[in-house]
């Protein structure tokens, strides 16, 4: 897979692939000299996910009724039936 970006800091390593909302593509702990996987590597041919983990922005969860207020003003947003489910960017 191209495009893919490595992040590590010396005891967690994780590559995103941003064509794909920023997916998980593996997640690794250094465990002594080893590297283990938190998650699968889903780049691996016996592996069925094909990422995991997406960005869900703006927001990441239900929001009741689509409507909040922030500093004392109310923002309706856009749903399908009765809460936004979460954010809209991918």
């Amino acid at each position: 897979m191209t495009n893919e970006i490595m992040l590590n800091n010396g005891q967690l390593r994780t590559v995103i692939t941003p064509a794909q909302g920023a997916g998980t593509l593996s997640f690794d702990v250094l465990r002594g000299d080893q590297w283990l996987p938190i998650m699968p590597d889903t780049r691996r041919t016996d592996c069925d996910l094909t990422a995991s983990d997406f960005l869900m922005l703006p927001y990441s969860n239900r929001i009741e009724n689509g409507r909040f207020t922030f500093a004392g003003q109310t923002h309706q947003l856009a749903h399908g039936e009765h809460h936004a489910i979460h954010g809209d960017t991918r």
